[in-house]
């Protein structure tokens, strides 16, 4: 392995552990709110809360980033994980839910300390290459090994727990997080050995880093970038629903098809966007990529069967896996050096208060309005953004 590549393959390896807990509990997650009475609106709430907490310390741990290493953060956020994991696990009500999240949330506001360390490593015109081929696919295999491993650790707790199956996931993610955070603390190198004081002082207030970042080149982005996740997190927020209200699927084979999307995204950020980026550019893939996402969704609750269910399925994912690390490109494109954690913070700040806002709505669309009324509406969302971001580059 050339010594260069080393930082870049252990920050994929601590981001795709990490990743893979998470992939292990989203899928089952709403459907075992149900087992003990949690309704669909009040799970918008439970989704909610991770992405409201992220929305409030994506920032703070981007900016701490900034100020004592990226290192720290990742390892003491990824303990932050494992506690929430099991909180989660011995979730009996719709409170201890909340609480879970919460925590899981403030933990996983890491995400933007990861992309800010890929950035550090990366020259300006490789960032958007190097953050969908790195962490991209990372984010993609831990959502396609997730589901999968966490089907089959609920499957191994029905034969021989099965008063506990659903939990087991939870339980299993909570000590692969553990183990992670061991693995980032011995092997994974500082990105800025070379601290030293920026110019803005050490801040603690959000609101106030938040709102410096969105008045700079990068901020119009950042908005439209959150406008596009909140679209598509009303489809993540009731898709678990979909599959089993509409296509009939129980909870084992919702773990493989949330595995076959978490494949299709892993080998497009992983592979395509590094071959095609050069060739296309961030405009083209904007635009191509939010136009199969807006038709995936668009189109996915219309039909019954489920060919038509991961036809759709992995058109959505394909759009998503061009969409995504083309706008956080841009977006890193847009910042200075010194402000690389602060502005991936913001941005990932932004993105986590819309998918406070997409759950929130799109569970209420589906529970009073209908199935298709989420999908639709995020479609043609997506489409006006991502034709008016592409115009602007």
């Amino acid at each position: 392995m050339e010594n260069s590549k080393r930082p870049f393959w252990i920050i994929f390896t601590t981001v795709t552990i990490d990743l893979l807990g998470f992939g292990m509990v989203l899928p089952l997650l709403p459907i075992y709110g149900r087992s003990f009475g949690v309704s669909e609106a009040q799970m918008g709430l439970v989704l909610g809360a991770y992405s409201l907490m992220q929305f409030l310390f994506a920032p703070l741990l981007g900016r701490l980033s900034d100020k004592i290493g990226r290192r720290p953060v990742l390892c003491i956020s990824i303990l932050g994980t494992a506690l929430g994991h099991f909180v989660l696990a011995l979730a009996g009500s719709f409170w201890l839910l909340i609480l879970g999240r919460v925590i899981d949330g403030i933990a996983g506001s890491n995400i933007a300390t990861a992309q800010a360390y890929i950035a550090d490593m990366s020259p300006p015109e490789q960032r958007t290459r190097n953050i969908g081929m790195w962490f991209g696919a990372a984010f993609g295999i831990g959502f396609a090994i997730g589901p999968f491993f966490g089907g089959l650790t609920y499957q191994f707790g029905q034969w021989v727990m099965p008063e506990y199956a659903e939990r087991m996931p939870f339980i299993v993610a909570g000590c692969l997080s553990l183990a992670n955070a061991v693995h980032a603390w011995f092997k994974l190198p500082e990105s800025i050995p070379d601290r030293s004081p920026f110019h803005m002082g050490w801040r603690t207030n959000s609101f106030a880093i938040i709102g410096e970042v969105l008045r700079s080149p990068a901020g119009r982005m950042v908005l439209m970038n959150a406008l596009i996740i909140m679209a598509f997190a009303q489809m993540e927020a009731t898709y678990a629903y979909l599959m089993v209200d509409r296509f009939g699927l129980d909870k084992s084979s919702i773990y493989w098809v949330f595995g076959g999307l978490g494949l299709t995204v892993a080998f497009v950020q992983g592979g395509l966007v590094r071959r095609i980026e050069p060739l296309l550019g961030d405009r083209k893939l904007i635009l191509w990529g939010g136009a199969a996402l807006a038709i995936g969704l668009i189109m996915l609750p219309v039909g019954q069967h489920i060919a038509w269910l991961f036809g759709f399925s992995l058109l959505m994912a394909l759009g998503n896996g061009l969409v995504s690390p083309a706008m956080t490109g841009v977006i890193s494109k847009s910042a200075s050096g010194a402000v690389q954690g602060e502005t991936m913070g913001v941005s990932a700040s932004m993105g986590s208060l819309a998918r406070f806002a997409g759950p929130a709505l799109g569970l209420v669309l589906y529970q009073y309005w209908g199935v298709s009324v989420p999908y639709v509406v995020a479609g043609v969302m997506i489409l006006m953004v991502t034709t008016i971001a592409s115009r602007r580059l």
